[in-house]
């Protein structure tokens, strides 16, 4: 194990501690997408969510950027980012452009996407299902991410997915927490409205002539 292997491994550790005393998903998003720049020093990255659709289909939707403007992430200029997100959901493993296997898109991206010369991605696993998509770039340097990363950045992005599924279930309980305490305000209200039986008025029957 290289040098920079047991940085990232030590970093790793340090930042999934971290993401797992966060239970607020808004702020845990922007967290878990800063901790992977900051893990691979990456210059620019976005973090996918994949959502259920109609069917069999699936939906994603980008929560969180760095460094990117929101009009680059659509038309021709996103077409790059696009393609490697969507190899990731495919495969359901890692890409990077330093592999033969993906060095095509460092080709494309080239290109189309402003001189972007490294790119890694993976899945975000939960018990072998994909619920997001860490996708990093860097324009300056081409050697940025390594094939020798992906199962670190994976194991980091796994551990994101967990930390995502217990901020769910905890924005879940607070919810059920908050209609709860509604529901019952409610009732209270309700009882307070209702007449009081034991105001109830007496009326004697009239005597007979």
């Amino acid at each position: 194990m290289n040098e920079r292997e047991v940085s990232w491994l030590r970093r790793l550790r340090d930042l999934s501690h971290l993401l797992a005393s966060q239970h607020d998903v808004n702020l845990l998003l922007p967290m878990i997408l800063d901790s992977a720049i900051e893990l691979t020093e990456a210059e620019r990255g976005f973090l996918v969510q994949v959502h259920p659709g109609p069917g069999d289909r699936t939906k994603i939707k980008v929560e969180v950027a760095r460094g990117f403007a929101k009009e680059s992430l659509s038309g021709a200029a996103g077409k790059v980012s696009r393609t490697v997100v969507e190899r990731v959901l495919e495969r359901q493993r890692g890409v990077v452009t330093t592999s033969e296997e993906d060095r095509d898109i460092r080709n494309v991206s080239s290109v189309q996407a402003r001189r972007v010369l490294s790119i890694v991605s993976v899945p975000m696993l939960l018990r072998g299902k994909t619920v997001g998509v860490l996708y990093l770039d860097h324009r300056f340097n081409s050697e940025a991410f390594t094939e020798q990363d992906l199962p670190i950045l994976a194991a980091f992005a796994d551990q994101a997915a967990v930390a995502m599924e217990t901020a769910g279930f905890a924005a879940a309980q607070r919810a059920g927490e908050i209609r709860l305490d509604e529901t019952r305000r409610e009732l209270e209200a309700l009882r307070r409205r209702a007449p009081d039986p034991s105001d109830e008025i007496l009326v004697l029957p009239e005597h007979a002539p």
